[in-house]
């Protein structure tokens, strides 16, 4: 049996990943040639690509975004409540992750809010806001 020969890289993993890296910039070159020598199949294939994006983003009854049906089993769910804070009253759609910030305009992305907690959350993330909001309170207790 012939001698195991000593290995460079540590698995096939690594192996593919010091290949691309080894290749990237005549494969980031060729790709670069395709897209100016195909325009048009390039711009086909972009539109094909939006085409199936807004299809994806299409609820139920057609309209984009968070059909009322569905707006309105889950602000039910949360029993007109606050799904921050508890409070009753006027119910806000919330964005968890803001629209502004990468959020989608979608069922999941939304939960019934106060107006006061929506407003104080603005386009932050809820963690951020959490800690702002625990923040405030502290130097409420201080002063």
């Amino acid at each position: 049996m012939p001698p195991r020969r000593q290995s460079t890289v540590c698995s096939r993993v690594c192996s593919r990943r010091a290949s691309y890296v080894r290749h990237r910039k005549e494969r980031v070159a060729a790709a670069v040639a395709w897209a100016k020598a195909n325009r048009d199949a390039r711009a086909a294939i972009s539109n094909q690509y939006k085409s199936q994006r807004r299809q994806l983003e299409k609820t139920n009854d057609g309209s984009v975004g968070v059909s009322s049906k569905d707006w309105v089993k889950l602000v039910r769910r949360y029993r007109h409540r606050c799904a921050y804070c508890g409070a009753g009253g006027a119910i806000h759609m919330e964005h968890v992750i803001p629209v502004s910030r990468g959020g989608r305009h979608a069922i999941g992305n939304v939960l019934p809010a106060c107006e006061a907690c929506n407003l104080s959350k603005q386009n932050c993330f809820v963690s951020e806001w959490k800690r702002r909001e625990a923040r405030r309170a502290r130097l409420a207790l201080a002063s």
